[in-house]
């Protein structure tokens, strides 16, 4: 023990660690707006003095089991989020091909995002670099088509 009453930093596992809660049997997503698929926790454990955890990847063709995955990433989610959460559009116009996608996680959580590969499957922006995030499907769309147009214009607003 350190004069404080703690244990020394070497015996604590990750006390920061969001990892603390997550267990096996747990439904979890790497902690990123992007972040399309959901895993299994199967176990957590130390190695090397971080707590990792033995995960299955739920994909949409296939599973794959990954070992020794860090906590760090890591977000809990419920069945009901995944089910609530509109599966990605593909959509086509011209010569552009691109995605309507929704957060499942992260403070974008609810929210769409279009992509298209003009931009290398990268976010359609609103003002420069600004990410051209919808709270509404039919907000999303609105972009979709403004983009589509050429983007001409004032962008429509994030809705």
């Amino acid at each position: 023990m350190t004069s404080d009453g703690r244990k020394p930093r070497s015996q604590r596992l990750s006390a920061h660690s969001r990892g603390l809660r997550i267990k096996a049997g747990d439904l979890v997503m790497q902690n990123y707006p992007e972040q399309e698929v959901h895993a299994t926790v199967q176990r957590v454990y130390a190695r090397a003095g971080r707590l990792v955890a033995d995960l299955t990847w739920h994909y949409t063709e296939a599973e794959r089991d990954v070992e020794g995955e860090d906590l760090f990433p890591l977000v809990t989610v419920t069945r009901e989020h995944l089910d609530a959460a509109v599966r990605p559009i593909r959509l086509a116009a011209g010569e552009h091909q691109g995605w309507i996608k929704q957060a499942v996680v992260t403070r974008w959580a609810g929210h769409f995002r279009v992509t298209c590969s003009c931009k290398d499957g990268l976010e359609v922006c609103r003002t420069g670099r600004q990410a051209g995030w919808s709270s509404t499907l039919d907000g999303a769309r609105a972009l979709w088509a403004w983009h589509t147009a050429g983007e001409i214009g004032v962008a429509p607003p994030p809705t």
